[in-house]
């Protein structure tokens, strides 16, 4: 981080000429976002077949998960030219949700020369399940405040080096509902019902470069770094029909979390309004790592007094895919 800040510090103290907004003062911008979600650790199961031939015997196993489709959102945001300066404050929204559901269906089936059963990845390791479902949620909202001031580094590139403030909220939800015949029991035999919340706010640097290809073309990169200090609350409520039984967590956590936001693509400026009014059109590809998201809890008994919470693998939440917008400067 101080790297970060050395370089920037430098940027503008040697690099003192700026690029202005030909007498503009603000600016909107609204994009429209198709993205698609990327996390590990949501397997809900494992299907285990088992043959025997010729005094051979022979596993093949199938871990089921969830898979993501693409799915809209939006982002507006709204800047500011400071006057007499070359700097820009500007405050953005992002909302993007996601879900997806799983179903697998099969039969138990056993016999002299083969087996198939399924085994659950949460709760109770129990046995003749034919029907399970997997149903996940994310709520995605961001609030970014930058100050930046663009650098014209050549006659055709430009550098804009820019500090701010990020709140996050990622929520997530993960429903599993396992069913079957257990000792008679006919339906649902157990259910995961999981939450991982997150909120926080920390400091986010970056840097946003466009590159002029002619005829009012350009191509630009961005990129961005955040540490979020702020708290998860993790629930997760699991039920045992054979046995009738129900099991609960309820926690916080407290946490620092990094998130790294990359973008690129292609933008058109274009002059209306007797060159009072700039429009610009963009299309570009963004991807958003999000660090440690992924604390859902799960619950296995010991005996009938304690419980012992064993945590999944910590992974990431990526989100990334296209961005559409169009900008006006005024």
């Amino acid at each position: 981080m101080n790297h970060i800040f050395k370089f920037l510090f430098v940027l503008l103290i040697t690099l003192h000429q700026c690029v202005t907004a030909e007498e503009t003062c603000w600016s909107f911008n609204a994009d429209a976002l198709l993205w698609r979600t990327c996390e590990d650790g949501l397997d809900y199961g494992t299907i285990t077949h088992v043959s025997e031939e010729l005094d051979v015997t022979e596993v093949k196993s199938r871990v089921k998960k969830p898979h993501f489709d693409w799915r809209r959102g939006f982002r507006l945001t709204a800047a500011y030219a400071l006057p007499c300066s070359c700097w820009d404050l500007s405050v953005a929204w992002t909302q993007f949700n996601s879900h997806t559901r799983s179903e697998h269906r099969e039969v138990q089936v056993a016999n002299e020369e083969s087996a198939t059963f399924f085994t659950p990845a949460w709760g109770e390791d129990l046995l003749f399940i034919d029907d399970t479902s997997a149903h996940w949620k994310l709520r995605l909202n961001i609030i970014d405040v930058a100050l930046g001031t663009p650098i014209d580094l050549s006659s055709c590139f430009t550098v804009k080096p820019y500090v701010g403030i990020r709140a996050a909220w990622v929520h997530q939800s993960y429903r599993i509902d396992y069913s079957g015949i257990e000792q008679g029991t006919v339906g649902s035999i157990q259910e995961m019902h999981m939450k991982s919340d997150f909120e926080g706010v920390g400091l986010r640097v970056g840097l946003n470069t466009q590159w002029h290809l002619g005829c009012q073309a350009y191509l630009y990169g961005d990129f961005a770094g955040s540490v979020l200090g702020g708290k998860f609350w993790v629930r997760t409520d699991g039920s045992n029909f054979i046995v009738n039984e129900t099991n609960h967590v309820d926690d916080r956590i407290f946490a620092c979390r990094m998130i790294i936001d990359a973008g690129v693509g292609l933008r058109w400026i274009h002059a209306i309004c007797d060159s009072c009014t700039w429009l610009t059109l963009h299309v570009g590809w963004e991807q958003h790592h999000f660090f440690g998201q992924n604390q859902f809890v799960d619950i296995i008994d010991i005996d009938d007094t304690h419980e012992k919470l064993m945590p999944f693998f910590r992974s990431p939440l990526c989100v990334r895919g296209l961005v559409l917008g169009a900008n006006l400067d005024f």
